[in-house]
């Protein structure tokens, strides 16, 4: 939506050809959004997953790479990378339906960020796989609380098709 303005020294209507002149303007314009949009979409899906909406393999290689040229691996404190492997989705996949297994996959990543802080990247690594990246200096303690409070997000059951869900990776 948008609107053109047009403003006179003296009252009156725009001259037939100036009207279009805005016709073909607003065309024009329309099509920049519209290209806009389309390259604002295409960038959002080359670095994020389509099912889940998390960050993909391709955001997280990038950003685990950023991470490792800031800091060298040095002593007891480095980036943390987490890998989750979803236990059991080729049960609920074959017993419930693929949909059901999509709908826990979405349930788990909605979980994920919300338990950790906000400047840990969540990504989906593929099918039933996940990394949590913390790119600051962690120390080991730091790591296994991270790692605990990212398994205890994932463990709290899902109801799916009516049955109780109890995930764990």
């Amino acid at each position: 939506l948008g609107t053109f303005a047009l403003y006179r020294s003296e009252p009156g209507l725009p001259e037939a050809d100036l009207g279009g002149l805005i016709a073909r303007a607003s065309h024009l314009v329309g099509i920049a959004v519209d290209r806009a949009e389309l390259v604002q979409s295409l960038a959002f899906q080359a670095t994020h997953d389509s099912l889940t909406g998390l960050p993909n393999r391709a955001m997280l290689l990038q950003h685990l790479e950023d991470a490792l040229s800031r800091r060298p691996l040095t002593g007891d404190a480095g980036p943390v990378v987490i890998f989750l492997d979803l236990d059991r989705l080729k049960i609920v996949n074959d017993s419930l339906g693929h949909e059901r297994g999509d709908e826990l996959l979405v349930r788990v990543a909605e979980r994920l960020p919300r338990a950790v802080p906000a400047d840990v990247l969540v990504a989906r690594f593929g099918g039933d796989e996940f990394v949590v990246l913390h790119e600051e200096a962690t120390t080991r303690d730091e790591a296994a609380a991270l790692a605990e409070a990212v398994l205890q997000a994932v463990a709290v059951p899902v109801r799916l098709e009516g049955r109780l869900i109890t995930p764990a990776a």
